[in-house]
């Protein structure tokens, strides 16, 4: 007579440990780690909106592109061993960046004289200063002022966009794209 005996281990799944985020104004870059359990880890899925769709990938890292600026996205991810074997769901969210810049949101703000504690005056010197400038000024020392210098284009060129702030009774001058430069 024969005995016959059988062992079975058992199986296991692979597992995501962990989900790291990054995001420009467009964009969302995900980077996962994950373990293969009984088999190794193949296949990476990637989800933006919350699983309603995964886009499939051999990498660990994926970048979503073309996304819309200061919005959450939803992330799923999990993975797939050389088994055909699923990983449960790891999830988190993520905004992409504002790409707004500061010209534009103050710009923004402005809807008629005084309202927001903004004043704009135009290079054709309807309420202007008399040097040929676009400006929107802040009502009080606690507003900051914005200054186009040196143009009469509209809107301001992006080299001539500054804001000007008043800070422990020295003058500071933005420049938008650039470094702060402090006057005397």
């Amino acid at each position: 007579m024969y005995n016959l005996s059988v062992t079975t281990d058992e199986y296991v799944l692979p597992k995501v440990t962990d989900v790291s985020t990054s995001s420009t104004s467009n964009s969302i870059t995900i980077n996962v780690s994950a373990s293969g359990g009984t088999g190794n880890v193949v296949k990476y899925y990637y989800s933006k909106d919350n699983g309603s769709n995964y886009v499939e990938s051999t990498s660990s890292s994926y970048t979503f592109s073309n996304l819309t600026s200061n919005a959450t996205f939803y992330i799923k991810v999990y993975v797939k061993d050389s088994n055909n074997r699923t990983s449960s769901v790891s999830a988190t969210s993520i905004r992409t960046k504002s790409n707004v810049k500061l010209y534009n949101y103050v710009k923004s703000k402005y809807t008629s004289q005084g309202s927001n504690g903004l004043y704009y005056h135009d290079s054709s010197l309807t309420n202007g200063a008399g040097d040929n400038s676009y400006r929107y000024a802040g009502a009080s020392d606690a507003v900051n002022n914005y200054v186009c210098f040196g143009s009469t284009q509209s809107p301001c060129p992006a080299d001539n966009q500054q804001l000007m702030h008043m800070y422990f009774q020295k003058l500071q001058m933005y420049q938008l794209h650039q470094h702060l430069v402090q006057l005397p």
